[in-house]
């Protein structure tokens, strides 16, 4: 899942305003989010997440892989995700 989709997912075909209201989050930042000129913090994203209806960690990991793509950093951060799973398959075997 993209943020783009993210954040789609959490506005459910409503308005940013009508959303915003709805979340308790103010308006102008959950409009930077959705242009996206700003990432979430911990608390929006847990927010956005129960709106979306995807996992604390999904959401985590689509605003990392966001992040980590403004910064040119992508393939260090997949590289990073590969390892830790290759470590718990290990772990449960």
């Amino acid at each position: 899942m993209t943020y783009t989709e993210f954040i789609g997912m959490a506005l459910k075909g409503r308005s940013v305003n009508k959303a915003a209201r709805d979340m308790g989050l103010p308006q102008t930042v959950l409009n930077r989010y959705k242009l996206g000129t700003n990432l979430p913090g911990p608390l929006a994203a847990l927010i956005l997440a129960k709106e979306a209806g995807i996992s604390e960690g999904a959401a985590l990991r689509v605003l990392a892989e966001e992040e980590a793509s403004r910064k040119g950093l992508l393939d260090k951060l997949k590289q990073l995700f590969k390892s830790a799973r290759r470590a718990m398959k290990s772990r449960s075997r």
